[in-house]
């Protein structure tokens, strides 16, 4: 969630906790290592799309391994796209292309939706070759699939974003016009606090902040309620001790005098003190 409304520090966050909490429940065999290999596919995800790409591919070794594990044999499409987009950052576009593709034929038949993502990353790939016609085509490709099935919404925002820079380089003004627009259009529409799709998490936002305020008004009652407390005690040692400081007072005072007027009576009757 955080991911997708650009939250990023607190997306971090909270990936590196389920990632930290889902490998100490393998290590008890309480959980599975694709659930593992799910995290560390959203970090990798989480690196590429803030073109953190030396991350990305840290990441995307994990996942590799991971999926060693679980199945030597079996091609996930999910990271070739990925090997794939990183090695065109590398300028090997040859084999990003055919790695992309063959996850695009993959996907044609397993899950079209995600072809809203494999789409917009040939357009970036293609991008990056310079064949901006190409690249033109796999963007409004991506747009197309996010119109059918109306998920990756950020993709769509993005696909439009890029089609906006790649009109200006080409001198057509109107259709980059048209594309910056819609941008900012969709992105009201899909991250703007008036937004229906944010509007869930804004109220767990609200809620979060009105308990987290209820939570530190109690602490300072409670503070209040110890420092009454403190004072209270604080004042009866304080009578306490002056009632037997002057008791002993008194007592001293008494006693004192109880000695002086005995010595007297001695002095007096000589005798009284050989008897005593």
């Amino acid at each position: 969630m955080y991911s997708f409304y650009q939250r990023d520090e607190e997306a971090l966050k909270y990936f590196n906790q389920s990632l930290k909490i889902k490998k100490e429940l393998y290590q008890q065999k309480k959980t599975m290592l694709s659930y593992i290999l799910s995290d560390y596919f959203s970090i990798v995800n989480f690196y590429r799309v803030n073109n953190n790409l030396s991350s990305a591919r840290l990441y995307l070794d994990s996942c590799y391994l991971t999926q060693k594990k679980l199945d030597k044999k079996t091609k996930n499409f999910y990271l070739e796209a990925e090997s794939g987009y990183l090695e065109a950052s590398n300028n090997h576009f040859e084999i990003a292309i055919e790695k992309l593709t063959a996850s695009r034929d993959h996907f044609m038949i397993h899950g079209k939706s995600y072809l809203i993502i494999i789409d917009y990353l040939l357009g970036d790939v293609y991008r990056m070759m310079g064949d901006f016609r190409t690249s033109e085509s796999y963007y409004l490709s991506s747009l197309d699939m996010s119109r059918i099935y109306k998920s990756h919404s950020n993709y769509k925002v993005m696909a439009h974003e890029a089609l906006d820079k790649l009109y200006i380089k080409d001198y057509k003004y109107e259709e980059a016009y048209y594309h910056n627009n819609e941008a900012k259009i969709l992105n009201e529409k899909v991250f703007g606090r008036k937004s229906s799709n944010t509007q869930h998490l804004f109220e767990i936002k609200d809620r979060f902040r009105t308990q987290k305020e209820k939570e530190q008004e109690l602490i300072k009652e409670q503070r209040i309620a110890k420092l009454e407390s403190d004072d209270k005690i604080w004042f009866l040692q304080f009578i306490l001790m002056t009632v037997v400081l002057a008791f002993l007072v008194v007592y001293g005072f008494l006693l004192f005098k109880n000695l002086r007027r005995k010595h007297k009576m001695e002095k007096k009757d000589p005798r009284r003190k050989e008897r005593t």
